[in-house]
């Protein structure tokens, strides 16, 4: 098969630093390029071996509809006739300018499709050809047809909504979010079967529990799930709290404070976004400080050493970093600067991570997998499978 031809966004730069050593911001200038061909070379043997492994995960609990949207700034015809509002800075201008008065922004549907962490991370994890089940909010929807047909899904309720507002330099999701209230203990074991679910769970590699914000029953469900758990060194917890600002400081301090109970169960991820890592630095700390490209391997760790985690990650949108313990590590890139779709990026990419962990891949390697995982997904907006990206 003919290699992909890369593009402006497959530029990938990556520092692994041991011990603990931070990279300071004046070295990465003399950084070597790594690309996804130079991924495909330096790490394809034991990528290739992962296809040919049996690896097994369960993830839960969300699940929604998720419409992409462009918000209209000029129209000159019917239909896709328009000029987008391209940044959400332009689109707070619009808004703002309303005060008093009033205005009309129409919203263009780009495209409808599977939505919600946990659906989103199991797509991405398809692509690795790990083995999925998902219990989630999926109902009767024609659109979760497909994805039943490659997952073993249990539905707990209906899907919820998000309207995605996408705009060159982010987005700005809009949720309908009630349905989560059904994902509760006693719903999962209704959908489930008490006894399948923990079978389910003891026969896992990986165990993915998403979107504890929106999830007010989710630290409720998780301490009961404990109950029932088998200890294990082999088995990975891959947590994403999905955007905490709408909850309190104190709830976010105490969820995050109970990753680390579930340590003698098996190997304790969690991945944060810039957004998320500041918040939960605050409610850590009560430190207000901003994440970027120049203290990431600091934060990263300053994170995991508060938190007890056995993998702490942060990813931004042009790099990201992980602390386990033994070292800290950089990667940066690759960057999209036209993408084509950016909601459910985040998700994609702790696939990507959770593919590189599986299969036991250096740190180093783990991060720049996910991020050119991701960097595929928004550039070209198909799912990406470890195939794609090495070819």
């Amino acid at each position: 098969m003919k290699r992909r031809q890369k593009t402006s966004c497959d530029q990938t730069r990556e520092r692994s630093v041991e011990k603990v050593t931070l990279a300071r911001p004046e070295e990465r200038g003399r950084q070597e390029p790594t690309d996804v061909g130079d991924l495909a070379r330096t790490t394809r043997t034991k990528l290739e071996g992962l296809s040919g492994r049996s690896f097994r995960a369960f993830v839960g609990f969300d699940g929604c509809i998720d419409r992409m949207l462009s918000a209209v700034d000029r129209r000159w015809g019917p239909g896709d006739a328009f000029e987008a509002i391209e940044t959400i800075g332009a689109f707070a201008d619009r808004i703002a300018r309303a005060k008093g008065a009033g205005t009309n922004i129409e919203l263009f549907t780009k495209e409808e499709r599977v939505g919600g962490n946990g659906p989103n991370f199991c797509n991405g994890l398809l692509g690795g050809g790990v083995e999925v089940e998902c219990a989630g909010l999926f109902g009767n929807h024609p659109i979760f047809n497909d994805f039943r047909a490659r997952v073993k899904t249990y539905s707990v309720g209906e899907p919820g909504l998000t309207e995605a507002l996408e705009f060159r330099d982010g987005k700005i999701m809009l949720g309908y979010t009630t349905q989560l209230d059904a994902i509760t203990y006693e719903n999962l074991v209704a959908a489930v079967g008490e006894q399948q679910l923990f079978e389910s769970l003891d026969q896992a590699d990986l165990v993915g529990f998403m979107n504890w914000t929106m999830s007010f029953h989710l630290p409720d469900l998780l301490k009961r799930l404990q109950k029932g758990l088998k200890p294990s060194s082999q088995r990975l917890f891959f947590f994403d709290i999905c955007d905490p600002a709408k909850r309190t400081v104190d709830e976010l301090r105490d969820f995050l404070h109970s990753l680390k109970t579930f340590r003698p169960f098996g190997r304790v991820v969690l991945s944060l976004n810039r957004s998320e890592s500041e918040q939960a630095r605050f409610a850590l700390s009560k430190e207000s400080v901003a994440c970027s490209a120049e203290n990431i391997l600091d934060y990263a760790k300053t994170l995991g050493s508060l938190l007890d985690v056995d993998l702490m990650i942060l990813h931004l949108t042009d790099g990201a970093a992980g602390y386990d313990r033994n070292q800290a590590v950089y990667v940066e890139g690759p960057i999209c600067k036209i993408p084509k779709i950016t909601t459910g990026g985040g998700d994609i990419f702790n696939a990507g991570c959770a593919l590189g962990l599986l299969q036991n891949l250096p740190l180093n390697d783990t991060l720049t997998l996910a991020r050119n995982y991701a960097n595929f997904f928004v550039s070209t907006a198909e799912l990406p499978t470890l195939e794609k990206i090495l070819l």
